[in-house]
């Protein structure tokens, strides 16, 4: 999926502006948490920076959003991974495993995480919750300072309000959210498959095709929403607009021949209102 589609997500979710999810995603490029590519937000992105993405919004400054997602990441199962969900060996890695398994999705009841200070001098926990046929089960993941947590058997009599602190801060994700992005993730993975083998249309080819379909009336096209819709509008010689088309999604028109249907049916109105097109 694209980078900006994610932030988009994440902050209609979290009610956070474009702005603040904006730096939120370019501390994680910072620190090479999301990939950088010309046109900034534009990169496509694996699960595994998805993962980050949705880790940098767990700190209410964004600031820290990079630092925080990097040490959420590497938080490690309490009794070890044998025993942990989907045997992960950290925190990053089960969320990975929950975007690119329907199945471990599925049996996800939730995640909360936090990057308070749990014990001493030591920050940040997750906790899985899920289902194991009938039984629900938790796992939890710790910093790398609490070694004793690490011990096979520990996740048995692992008391989550043991903590240095009396007040912690947590988030609560949970899976209507996980599934919209393993849609989003599974959608442009198909499209991606499709482009190999066909001609998928770029976004200026998209817009060429269209303004240049109506001639010789005039027509503006934009995409917009994140690139991830098209509109366009045609107007006539006194510029006035004579037809629009508001709101297409772009993955319906990247290829030539969806994209050739519906500049054919427009034009098809546009004949019907008494024009002349080329």
């Amino acid at each position: 999926m694209r980078a900006k589609r994610l932030e988009a997500i994440l902050g209609s979710a979290l009610r956070v502006s474009e702005a603040e999810m904006v730096q939120r995603f370019q501390k994680l490029r910072d620190i090479n948490l999301l990939p950088v590519s010309r046109g900034r937000n534009a990169e496509s992105i694996n699960s595994d920076a998805v993962v980050s993405g949705l880790l940098s919004v767990i700190d209410e400054r964004p600031g820290f959003a990079g630092m925080t997602a990097k040490m959420l990441r590497i938080l490690r199962p309490v009794g070890g991974p044998d025993n942990a969900f989907v045997k992960a060996t950290t925190f990053a890695e089960a969320l990975r495993a929950l975007l690119d398994n329907e199945a471990s999705l599925n049996a996800l009841i939730e995640v909360h995480i936090t990057n308070s200070e749990i014990y001493t001098n030591s920050y940040g926990r997750g906790a899985i919750f899920y289902r194991d046929g009938n039984i629900e089960r938790v796992s939890y993941y710790v910093g790398a300072t609490a070694v004793s947590l690490f011990q096979a058997g520990k996740q048995t009599n692992y008391d989550p309000r043991d903590l240095s602190s009396s007040v912690i801060r947590e988030t609560v994700v949970l899976p209507p959210v996980l599934k919209l992005i393993m849609r989003e993730v599974r959608d442009d993975e198909a499209h991606a498959r499709i482009w190999e083998q066909n001609h998928i249309l770029t976004d200026e080819e998209i817009i060429a095709r269209v303004e240049n379909a109506f001639s010789p009336l005039r027509c503006v096209a934009q995409i917009w929403d994140y690139s991830s819709k098209l509109r366009f509008k045609v107007f006539d010689s006194n510029d006035d607009g004579i037809h629009e088309m508001p709101k297409i999604a772009l993955r319906d028109v990247r290829d030539e021949r969806h994209l050739e249907q519906v500049l054919q049916e427009v034009r098809l109105r546009i004949l019907d209102k008494g024009f002349v097109l080329n």
